[in-house]
């Protein structure tokens, strides 16, 4: 507890006791910006230097042309402050005169706020200086002393109205009301530029007041969402800020799954896989955006998904390397499950030159991870989507995707043995360029054949005993057949030159 004293009286109450280390104190207020209109501004008293400080008074003062004086909130209240160690007679001024009650002497660490003081504004638009000056001078004292400490304090200021304030959540950087993938994209839009900080630099995930940049994306958002941890500097650390946030919402407001934007005006996004892989073993897929020859895939940054059955795959053994991506190898990227589908991992990933990659489509991501095997152990087919979240040009235009799936066989221990008829079986002619593949050796009566292409995708199926296939359609690649017998199947590659 503190009491309301004359400071000439405070600096005789401490006895005996050393004196601090350091050298002063020294307080501070921030350059702040606010809203106006009928918005609350709030401006912290920082304590930058407090040591070891049994007394205290000091006033604050502003411009009654420019705003109006609410009240002090005092928050965590470190000095203990009341009504009895508060002065707000004057129009223009608020002033502290506290002693410690104990008369014991204290500390507060660097960079805490003492209490703040808040306005209306007068004006639609405004600007005050906040001094020191009012009807207490500064003065400060220590245990064991009769001589006022030394001291700074550092005058700020309070600028408000809608064109010189926003307001911005740290993560939400398209300011949606949460955090999610897409929130990378306008970091990498901006990064490594620089604008004004936030007065108090705070990572809370709260909605803060933020100085405009007066640089905006396209819709008009300010450049000041993008900088999420509040420096002036848009660096990975916003992306840090996006991990420790994701997922989470405006209080009131709950998480919802990226919409899908597919067009099939644009590239498509596949996968690419082995079209068959082993129950329990690691597997990898390639998720790629055109084929390396598709102009609409020169771009800048994208946010996708990929869905699948997590009873078939161990989400846990999930990993992602972008290093082969055709976007570049000095990307931000971001790899998340999602919190409402266990079976969703959602996925961005942007360059960060504010230029577009040269190379139209490739790779994006490869993925790693652990079919599971069934209960008993046959194989079954595994199946994947990649949904489209959001494609931007280097300049922030949107551009067009489509989603894609693929079918993946998984092999049980059962399967992966093939059956003794196998070991008979060729095809000819492979590779082959035209005509018919036919397929020779001492078979069983075939129930039928299907053709694959890389990607899982079923191009053809021919059912019955079928000897002889026709793929003279199909475009030069390799392909694969899986040809069924008895209940059983064996799968073959063939290549079309």
């Amino acid at each position: 507890m503190f009491l309301r004293l004359p400071l000439l009286l405070l600096l005789f109450c401490g006895i005996l006791s050393p004196l601090s280390a350091q050298t002063k104190v020294q307080l501070s207020l921030p350059d702040a910006v606010g809203l106006g209109g009928t918005e609350v501004m709030c401006v912290p008293v920082v304590a930058d230097s407090f040591p070891q400080i049994i007394s205290a008074s000091f006033s604050i003062g502003w411009d009654t042309m420019a705003v109006e004086f609410v009240e002090a909130r005092f928050g965590d209240n470190p000095l203990e402050l009341d009504a009895m160690s508060t002065r707000t007679e004057d129009p223009d001024n608020f002033g502290i005169a506290t002693i410690s009650s104990d008369l014991m002497a204290f500390s507060v660490a660097p960079g805490t706020p003492l209490f703040e003081i808040c306005f209306l504004g007068k004006q639609a638009e405004g600007f005050t200086k906040l001094t020191w000056q009012g009807f207490f001078a500064p003065e400060f004292a220590q245990e064991g002393t009769i001589t006022a400490f030394p001291f700074d304090t550092i005058q700020g200021s309070l600028t408000y109205g809608a064109n010189v304030a926003t307001t911005v959540l740290p993560g939400d950087t398209n300011a949606d009301g949460q955090v999610d993938h897409r929130d990378l994209l306008n970091i990498g839009l901006t990064y490594g530029l620089s604008g004004p900080a936030r007065p108090t630099s705070a990572t809370n995930f709260l909605q803060q007041l933020a100085p405009r940049w007066n640089l905006t994306f396209p819709g008009g958002l300010d450049y000041a969402n993008a900088d999420a941890d509040g420096n002036g500097q848009i660096e990975t650390a916003d992306l840090a800020l996006v991990n420790t946030y994701y997922a989470q919402t405006l209080p009131g407001t709950t998480y919802s799954e990226a919409p899908d934007v597919s067009d099939s005006a644009g590239p498509s996004l596949t996968i690419n896989s082995p079209v068959s892989v082993d129950a329990g073993q690691p597997a990898e897929l390639t998720i790629e955006l055109g084929d390396g020859n598709t102009p609409d895939a020169v771009g800048y940054s994208l946010a996708f998904a990929l869905e699948f059955d997590p009873e078939q795959v161990d989400v846990n053994s999930l990993t992602a390397s972008f290093s082969n991506a055709y976007l570049g190898d000095d990307l931000l990227a971001i790899t998340k499950i999602s919190p409402l589908t266990e079976g969703r991992v959602e996925i961005a990933l942007s360059r960060k030159d504010q230029v577009n990659t040269t190379l139209p489509g490739g790779e994006l991501v490869r993925i790693s991870y652990t079919p599971r095997a069934r209960s008993d152990n046959e194989s079954y087919s595994l199946s994947l989507e990649v949904i489209p979240n959001a494609f931007l040009r280097s300049d922030g235009s949107s551009a067009p995707l489509q989603r894609t799936t693929a079918e993946i066989m998984v092999a049980g221990s059962v399967s992966v043995r093939e059956p003794a008829w196998a070991a008979a079986l060729r095809i000819s002619p492979n590779p082959f360029t035209a005509g018919p593949l036919t397929l020779h050796g001492d078979l069983p009566q075939l129930s039928g054949i299907e053709v694959f292409d890389l990607n899982g995708r079923r191009l053809q199926q021919h059912p019955g005993n079928a000897r002889r296939v026709e793929l003279g359609d199909l475009a030069p690649g390799v392909y694969l057949l899986k040809i069924k017998a008895n209940g059983t199947e064996v799968t073959r590659r063939v290549v079309k030159q």
